[in-house]
C-alpha cells in the first residue's frame, strides 16, 4: 500500500556561462531525478535564486557580468537564501581560489572538468538523497530536455 505522497522533487540553479557545460551537467543532473534552472549571469542568478529558492546552486566563478563568488555573497546575505549549500564550480583550483570560494560564503568546492557522474554524486550528497538506483553512465549520456525558466 502507497501513502499517495509524493517526494519532494529538489531544484538545482546551475549558474554557468559555457552551454556546452550547461548542457552536459545539467543533462547529468537531470537523469539523476533533480529538476535544474540555468542562468548564466551574476544579476539572472541573484534574480532566479529569489524567486525559485532551490535547494543548491551550483556556481561558476567567472561570468559575463562578473564574479560569481558575488552571487555567493548576495545569496547567503538573504534571509531567504543563506542556508542554501553553494557549490564553487570552476576551473580556479589553486588553494587561493578554494579558500576565496569558501570566504564569499560557497559550502563545497568541485572542480570543472569532473565527470558528470561526480558532480552527480556530490549534489545528491549534499541533498541527503540516496545514490540506489542511480545509473552513472545514463547520466553521462543523458539529453533530456531543459526545464523552462519560472516568468
Amino acid at each position: 500500500m502507497t501513502s499517495g505522497v509524493r517526494s519532494k522533487l529538489h531544484i538545482v540553479l546551475l549558474v554557468e556561462d559555457n552551454a556546452d557545460l550547461r548542457e552536459l551537467y545539467g543533462n547529468a543532473l537531470r537523469h539523476s531525478g533533480l529538476l535544474v534552472d540555468e542562468v548564466v549571469t551574476v544579476s539572472e542568478a541573484i534574480e532566479l535564486a529569489e524567486r525559485l529558492r532551490p535547494d543548491i546552486v551550483i556556481l561558476d566563478r567567472r561570468l559575463p557580468d562578473g564574479d560569481g563568488w558575488d552571487v555567493a555573497r548576495a545569496l547567503k546575505a538573504s534571509e531567504l537564501m543563506r542556508d542554501v549549500p553553494i557549490v564553487a564550480f570552476t576551473s580556479h583550483r589553486e588553494r587561493a581560489d578554494v579558500e576565496g570560494a569558501l570566504v564569499a560564503g560557497c559550502d563545497a568546492f568541485v572542480e570543472k572538468g569532473c565527470a558528470p557522474d561526480s558532480l552527480v554524486r556530490h549534489v545528491r550528497g549534499m541533498l541527503d538523497l540516496p545514490l540506489d538506483g542511480f545509473d552513472p553512465h545514463a547520466a553521462t549520456a543523458a539529453k533530456a530536455p531543459r526545464r523552462a525558466l519560472m516568468s
